[in-house]
């Protein structure tokens, strides 16, 4: 019987064997102190019915280290992510077989049906995954450094709201999400981090609200990367969500301020939309893109990069600015010429 010992992909991200043995008198696996560390081993008798042994590698495997570093949220979907796409092709593959060719075919044949979001991602946990590996001295170098997300990977449409659908979203709708939709899309609260609040979270003047918490899969979570931070409220907003606090929820602390998760939509607004038209007007009205990417929490590269959508009328002033300043000369903007 030929045996394999190098460790398996499967192995590495589960902490099991790929295959079980034939029988229990051919092979079978244990841990053993290595060190000050434990390893998996594997024992067999070879053709001379001699016993022997030969290590697997370290019990400490990708999962079980980074659950305790996941939130519930990332935890559900990068465990899913991982199971489905990179075990469920890769698993039985050796993991000194993945080399930067043979992951990087992976990802591009990913990309032929998955979405950019999930491509993007797989590359990451791929290159986790290897570092861990390098980290345990499974392998010697990390094969997935210079991986990228292939251009192919499906971008799907990510449309915002102009100002005036803005307005005429915001006036369409019953005065509970009405509320919801001025905090959504003029201070840039998430819906969970909505669905989580309680009075004690909002300021007396209600110029401001405190995310200290969130709402996940119907369950109170931790705010998105663990952060909590002060989100500022402005005076129409303010007004509309004092009226709410005054009529429609009860006067104690703990009391939720919008007690169901029911929304109103509008068609094809969601609150992925909403965001990004916070991020989109908040660039037209030149708000300052750190204080922006601050109050809806995250980083100024994911707010440009990510949520910020340049409307077709501010890339004509742009282009139009540029000529000018090219050429030297007065530009007649594009609207005179129309209304000429």
């Amino acid at each position: 019987m030929q045996h394999r010992f190098q460790q398996s992909l499967l192995q590495l991200t589960f902490g099991y064997a790929a295959t079980e043995p034939a029988s229990l008198e051919e092979q079978s696996s244990n841990s053993r102190r290595h060190g000050k560390k434990r390893v998996w081993v594997v024992q067999y008798y070879d053709a001379e019915g001699h016993h022997r042994y030969h290590t697997l590698g370290l019990q400490q495997v990708f999962l079980p280290f980074y659950r305790g570093k996941w939130k519930g949220s990332t935890k559900g979907t990068s465990e899913n992510r991982i199971q489905f796409h990179i075990v469920g092709e890769l698993g039985n593959s050796q993991i000194e077989t993945l080399t930067p060719s043979v992951l990087q075919a992976f990802l591009d044949r990913k990309a032929a049906s998955s979405s950019f979001s999930v491509v993007d991602h797989l590359r990451w946990d791929l290159s986790s995954i290897c570092e861990l590996a390098v980290a345990e001295k499974v392998i010697p170098t990390n094969p997935a450094t210079a991986l990228y997300t292939p251009k192919n990977a499906q971008k799907g449409a990510c449309p915002v709201m102009t100002a005036d659908e803005a307005e005429a979203a915001v006036g369409a709708v019953e005065f509970r999400e009405r509320v919801i939709f001025h905090l959504a899309i003029f201070a840039g609260l998430r819906p969970g981090e909505m669905l989580a609040l309680q009075r004690r979270h909002v300021a007396q003047d209600r110029s401001s609200v405190e995310v200290q918490q969130r709402v996940y899969r119907g369950e109170i979570d931790d705010p998105k990367n663990r952060k909590a931070r002060t989100v500022a409220i402005p005076p129409r907003t303010a007004t509309q969500l004092s009226e709410w606090l005054d009529t429609a929820v009860d006067p104690a602390p703990e009391a939720w301020v919008f007690a169901s998760e029911n929304k109103v939509g509008l068609a094809w607004v969601d609150f992925k939309v909403v965001r990004r038209t916070n991020a989109s007007l908040g660039q037209d009205a030149n708000v300052d893109p750190k204080v922006s990417a601050d109050q809806r929490g995250h980083g100024i590269g994911v707010s440009l990069d990510v949520y910020t959508k340049t409307s077709i009328q501010k890339k004509a002033e742009g282009a139009q600015q540029l000529e000018g300043a090219v050429l030297g000369r007065k530009v007649v903007p594009i609207r005179e010429k129309v209304a000429s």
